[in-house]
């Protein structure tokens, strides 16, 4: 579900996510509740039944993916960002 999720995101919640980031800079302790939604999802992935360093690249891997896209700095075609998401989801199986 987090692969699918992070694949999911729509150009408008990139930017959202994005201005999300910014108010962060400003307001440091709205910061709290974003690792802890983080921290929890990180939890339930690893509680998944993958063996956990692959549960982790797995979820590094989406959230450099999230990352890099909520930053303008993703340089994947969409060809190759569809076949990330197709590995990411074999890793699981």
């Amino acid at each position: 579900a987090y692969i699918r999720a992070t694949f999911a995101l729509a150009p408008e919640e990139a930017a959202l996510t994005s201005a999300l980031a910014q108010i962060i800079n400003t307001q440091p302790e709205l910061l709290a509740d974003i690792k802890a939604g983080f921290e929890f999802a990180a939890v339930q992935i690893l509680n998944d039944g993958l063996p956990a360093p692959r549960a982790t690249a797995i979820r590094m891997a989406c959230d450099g993916l999230w990352f890099a896209e909520t930053t303008g700095m993703s340089d994947l075609t969409p060809q190759l960002r569809a076949a990330l998401q197709e590995e990411l989801i074999s890793w699981t199986q």
